[in-house]
């Protein structure tokens, strides 16, 4: 039998959104731990632990405080025990911590899965939606094994190669590019080729920098000359944003996110709650803070607005949540290709709206008319379909639509 769900009896369900007084949402109590990590593909059941641990790591993090025992805590909530995996835990975290974009962070990190090398194994690279790499795992000896983590100071680079072009920096003058390839079988890095800066010497009032190769180990002073013929065979060193338009570029990784598109769409009506990020106002066609909307019928900021609630519905049946704020108007709030859009209707154009997506209206004018359809979308697009319809305007001759 189908469920009805009417804003008026639904307001139980419903919490408080925000007044002008604090302007804060309370947050909502999210569990993911036991949602699965998208699968694309079949070498990922060879890296599970790490995406486990890495998805861990990623719900932990915004709210995470530097110090042993929380470190402690968070390896003990994920079931970390032993000393090697508890160094790695630090290694990726500490890795995302540095990469951590501004909110929502969950949406910014995931991962991509190719052989580097060519020798039929598939690597591993933890990376954010900007393609900054965070760490590299190969599989070797029927285990994950860690080839690398990255700080913004000491980042990497993939080209269209495979190779790794591992790029820091300690200072004014002083940066390295390291080139790697995998070794086969994925148990180790090889080094290429290390070449930089070693800092800067005065001859009268120049300073001139001071280039070096690494040679057997030592680093060898070589000339500027020199130096640029190695960027122009290798590539130049890199920051990490540089690097990460590379690697996006060259590489042929694709990226992956952490989460599911319905979990996705969930952080992202949260953030839109918490004025984080901007949403669309599709019948003006610009970017506000969600604060910033206005109510359909009288034009109040929902900042101003008292007596709020908002609850979530999939009201397309997609298995794709719709946020549905209640201000005596009604808003649907929908998650599509990265970008939370909204859609207003008035009180006559939306007073009952079913679990189901259909929901009823009336309009007043000449003639009474009154019916009941539901909600659809085409991409960002809109689209309702009538159900039914009636027009009466008092007479007997009553007109029935249906379909």
């Amino acid at each position: 039998m189908q469920k009805y769900m009417t804003f008026f009896l639904g307001m139980i369900m419903l919490l408080s959104l925000f007044s002008c007084k604090n302007n804060k949402i309370n947050d909502k109590e999210k569990d993911h731990t036991t949602s699965e990590i998208p699968s694309e593909n079949a070498s990922q059941e060879d890296y599970s632990t790490i995406l486990n641990m890495y998805r861990g790591i990623i719900e932990i993090l915004p709210n995470y405080v530097d110090s042993k025992e929380a470190m402690d805590d968070a390896c003990a909530e994920l079931g970390i025990d032993s000393k090697e995996e508890k160094e790695l835990f630090e290694k990726i975290y500490w890795s995302a911590f540095d990469f951590q974009k501004a909110p929502p962070y969950k949406l910014s990190y995931g991962y991509a899965i190719k052989d580097l090398n060519g020798d039929g194994v598939d690597e591993l690279v933890l990376l954010n939606q900007d393609y900054m790499i965070m760490a590299v795992f190969s599989f070797a000896d029927q285990k994950p094994v860690l080839l690398g983590n990255y700080l913004s100071r000491g980042s990497c680079w993939i080209d269209g190669h495979g190779l790794l072009h591992e790029n820091g920096s300690s200072g004014a003058d002083h940066s390295t590019n390291a080139v790697y390839r995998i070794s086969d079988g994925g148990a180790e890095l090889e080094l290429i080729v290390e070449f930089g800066t070693n800092g800067h010497e005065w001859i009268g009032d120049m300073a001139h920098t001071n280039y070096y190769q690494l040679v057997n180990g030592e680093k060898a002073e070589i000339t500027e000359t020199e130096y640029q013929d190695l960027n122009e065979q290798y590539g130049q060193y890199l920051g990490s944003h540089a690097g990460a338009a590379a690697t996006k570029e060259h590489a042929g990784l694709v990226f992956l996110s952490m989460y599911t598109e319905a979990e996705i769409a969930m952080e992202a009506y949260d953030a839109a709650l918490k004025n984080e990020i901007k949403v669309y106002e599709t019948d003006i066609e610009k970017y506000h803070d969600l604060k910033d909307c206005k109510t359909p019928y009288n034009r109040i900021p929902l900042c101003e607005f008292e007596n709020m609630g908002y609850v979530y519905m999939d009201v397309d049946g997609d298995s794709i949540n719709e946020l549905v704020i209640d201000c005596g108007d009604t808003l649907i709030l929908r998650y599509y290709e990265g970008c939370v859009y909204i859609y207003p209707f008035t009180f006559r154009n939306m007073h009952q709206l079913n679990t189901d997506g259909s929901y009823s209206w009336n309009h007043n004018g000449q003639n009474f008319e009154y019916g009941e359809s539901k909600l659809a979308f085409d991409g960002a697009e809109l689209k309702t379909q009538e159900l039914w319809r009636i027009v009466n305007d008092g007479e007997p001759n009553a007109e029935y639509y249906m379909d």
